[in-house]
């Protein structure tokens, strides 16, 4: 896919990639019109970095150099419960820790890695970026999670975003939705719009990115007006609420907020 020049406040976005091809990564290049690596469409294996020559790099002037001055990964496995930790090990960290150092030898200047709010779980109520150190759930979803956060934030040479968020599908499919659990999750719609503003103003470090705290059954209401009430099993997080201090000030120069 050939890269569309587009020219957003002080960013060209023409040397951009989103890799993934989920609800995320459809979603964002919509705001940020840049490539596109998918697994399903280009046949793109993020498990297999000896392979990602042919689709990130170029040859010029007798060099090797990326194509990319901005690589976005939006991969993940998102069986938040599942029992299935191979799979959580190699795409939600072991691939993270891979492209992060695929971005430190080709010099890449901007990687955006997108987390999950469920790694702050245990930790007090509207955790602050700097001030509350995570701590992992009792899944391999959120401990993965976690250690690529980690990695990303030590290892990286150059500028890095961090976004610590749960987004959901747009139209609330399931019968039943948590009325015990309470956290700063949205429609994807809203998480990448928002996200996408970091991204053009290339924000760097680790930001809370969300709406006004609600529980599930609130979002899932907005779209779902039948939506019958339920309690969240034991090992989901009951309470991950994230300041969004920092995120909404960042935001100020673009007249957005969380809200």
């Amino acid at each position: 896919m050939v890269g569309k020049q587009i020219f957003r406040g002080e960013i060209f976005l023409n040397s951009s990639v989103v890799i993934g091809d989920g609800l995320l990564a459809t979603e964002l290049i919509n705001y940020l019109d840049c490539d596109q690596l998918s697994r399903k469409r280009d046949g793109f294996d993020l498990t297999d970095p000896k392979k990602w020559g042919s689709y990130l790099l170029n040859e010029s002037q007798g060099k090797i150099v990326s194509k990319y001055d901005t690589v976005i990964n939006c991969t993940g496995h998102t069986g938040t419960y599942s029992n299935d930790n191979q799979k959580h090990w190699n795409i939600n960290y072991k691939s993270v820790a891979d492209l992060v150092e695929f971005c430190n030898q080709h010099n890449v200047p901007y990687f955006v890695q997108f987390i999950t709010d469920y790694i702050y779980t245990g930790s007090r109520e509207n955790a602050e970026e700097a001030n509350d150190v995570p701590v992992h759930n009792a899944t391999w979803y959120g401990y993965t999670k976690l250690l690529a956060d980690g990695y990303v934030q030590l290892r990286s040479k150059n500028d890095y975003l961090l976004i610590r968020a749960t987004h959901k599908k747009i139209l609330f499919t399931y019968e039943a939705a948590w009325t015990d659990q309470v956290g700063n999750f949205d429609y994807v719609t809203e998480i990448s719009k928002l996200s996408a503003e970091l991204i053009r103003n290339r924000k760097s470090g680790v930001y809370n990115v969300g709406t006004p705290t609600k529980t599930m059954f609130d979002l899932a209401k907005r779209t779902k007006k039948d939506v019958k009430q339920i309690l969240s099993p034991p090992e989901a997080p009951k309470n991950v609420t994230m300041s969004l201090a920092k995120l909404n000030e960042a935001l100020k120069s673009s007249n957005l907020d969380s809200t």
